[in-house]
């Protein structure tokens, strides 16, 4: 009978261990849902902003680069002997989606009747997206006496 009872002990108390073993609860396996579910929506935000940034930053990069064409533009004109107004060169663009307007203004610089001082305002448009890019440089006009 004491071995009947050694035995009985014996198994009552290796029961605890094997259920233990048998698998997770379900508190610890919600607890590592809301982990991962967590990291995964932290991640798809991550990419969601990156994402918008990187739309931001072609469409700033292209304003800047359409800028720069509109003041070569300007100045092809102003070299060519015949009379160019400035206030006449502005204009709208719309490609990808996005929406571009830029106009120019001109200032003469003092002393010097051949110098101009030319700034060209863009401003784009891409979706919700606004931004804006202003740009002065001076140019020397030949057609100027």
């Amino acid at each position: 009978m004491a071995a009947q009872t050694e035995m009985m002990r014996k198994t009552t108390s290796e029961k605890p261990r094997l259920l233990s073993r048998q698998g997770f609860t379900l508190i610890e396996v919600l607890v590592a849902l809301i982990i991962v579910s967590v990291g995964v929506v932290s991640i798809y935000s991550s990419f969601i902003s990156i994402s918008d940034t990187l739309a931001r930053m072609d469409s700033h990069n292209r304003s800047i680069l359409l800028a720069l064409e509109k003041m070569w533009e300007v100045q092809e004109a102003l070299m060519q002997p015949d009379e160019f107004k400035i206030d006449t060169f502005s204009g709208e663009l719309k490609e990808n989606n996005r929406y571009f307007k830029w106009e120019f203004t001109e200032n003469d610089v003092e002393d010097y009747k051949s110098l101009k001082e030319i700034t060209i305002k863009l401003d784009w448009e891409h979706g919700r997206r606004k931004g804006n890019v202003t740009a002065t440089t001076y140019l020397k006009a030949l057609n100027t006496e």
